[in-house]
C-alpha cells in the first residue's frame, strides 16, 4: 500500500539525517545506515510532525523502531525480510518512506515485483515480504526512512 506524504520539513530532516547516519549495515551496499544507532528522534519537531503523519496512515500501530539508509551512487539494500519470532506472535507491519529519491536512484522490489514509488511516498508491507532495491545510478544520494510498526 502506497501513501503520498506531504513533508514541509524535508530539507531540515535531510540535514539531520546526514548528521545522524554514520554507521554501516551488512544489508546496505555503498551507503550508510542508522540501523545500529539508538536515537531519540522525538527531540526534533521536524521528526515529530513527519512521524505523526506517517502513523496516521497505519492506524492502530505504533513505531517499534525506525532508521535511515543513505544510498550513494551504486548503493542499494540487499534482499531481506523482517520476519522474526516477535513478528509471528503479534501483528506487525513494515514501511519505507522515500525522503529523497532522485531520478534513476534505484527501484524498490517487493516479493520480486518492481514497486513504483516516488519521493515522499510511504510504502507499507508485511514483515514476511522479501524486499530489496536496485543500485542508485544517480549522482545524488537516495535517502529512505524505514520502520517496523507493531499493533497497539
Amino acid at each position: 500500500m502506497i501513501h503520498h506524504i506531504h513533508n514541509e520539513s524535508k530539507q531540515s530532516i535531510i540535514d539531520l539525517v546526514y548528521n545522524l547516519v554514520n554507521s554501516s549495515h551488512n544489508l546496505v551496499v555503498n551507503g550508510a545506515s542508522s540501523y545500529n544507532i539508538k536515537y531519540d528522534y522525538s527531540k526534533h519537531t521536524e521528526f515529530n510532525t513527519l512521524i505523526s503523519t506517517i502513523l496516521s496512515n497505519v492506524p492502530d500501530y505504533s513505531i517499534y523502531d525506525m532508521w535511515f539508509n543513505i544510498y550513494s551512487k551504486g548503493g542499494y539494500v540487499k534482499s531481506h525480510h523482517h520476519s522474526s519470532p516477535a513478528t509471528e506472535k503479534h501483528p506487525w507491519l513494515c514501511g519505507v518512506y522515500n525522503l529523497k529519491k532522485p531520478k534513476n536512484s534505484g527501484d524498490f522490489y517487493l516479493n520480486n515485483v518492481k514497486t513504483i514509488t516516488k519521493e515522499d511516498d510511504l510504502l507499507i508491507f508485511k514483515p514476511t515480504d522479501i524486499h530489496y532495491t536496485t543500485p542508485n545510478l544517480s549522482q545524488e544520494d537516495r535517502i529512505v526512512l524505514s520502520f517496523n510498526f507493531r499493533k497497539t
